[in-house]
């Protein structure tokens, strides 16, 4: 199975980008809005892992419940490779750390690196590329405000990039 190893924003986060995705739904064509099966996300690294191992991956992943929350400051929302919505970070330093540590740990399970994509939430993936400057207008505007990522999860790996289902979830220090 294809679980990814993530970064859960805060409520208020989770509740204004899960209200973005679905604006953007209702005015174009997508492949997924934010919800329950499509859970809003900071992906850290994605790895495959048999059955018989997941339980080792949980309790690695618990260990690193011994970090700290991370602050972040949400930049701007832009297109990422045509088609992607994403709400980029001001200052990812910390959500860069955290993935230096969690990839390290995971090393031996061959880890799916991911390091060269910027940290980020996808809001959305539009079908048509000629959509994507409309989906861009109607959430261009996103608050620019403190949230905290405050949970790191295994879930499910989806279609897009997306995580489907939390298999475990462990609260950051405050």
């Amino acid at each position: 199975m294809k679980v990814r190893i993530v970064l859960l924003p805060d409520k208020k986060l989770t509740e204004e980008t899960k209200k973005a995705s679905v604006l953007i739904a209702s005015k174009v064509l997508t492949h997924f809005k934010l919800d329950e099966s499509h859970i809003p996300h900071v992906t850290i690294t994605s790895l495959e892992v048999e059955d018989s191992f997941l339980k080792e991956i949980i309790k690695l992943v618990k260990n690193y419940s011994d970090f700290r929350q991370i602050k972040i400051k949400t930049n701007e929302v832009n297109i990422g490779k045509k088609t992607f919505i994403v709400l980029y970070f001001q200052e990812d330093s910390l959500i860069k750390k955290f993935r230096e540590k969690v990839i390290q740990s995971l090393d031996k399970y061959n880890t799916e690196d991911i390091i060269l994509q910027e940290p980020h939430i996808t809001l959305t993936r539009v079908i048509s590329e000629n959509d994507a400057l409309k989906a861009l207008a109607l959430v261009k505007d996103f608050q620019k405000e403190n949230y905290y990522l405050n949970n790191v999860a295994i879930c499910k790996d989806g279609p897009n990039g997306t995580c489907t289902e939390i298999k475990a979830q462990f609260t950051l220090k405050g």
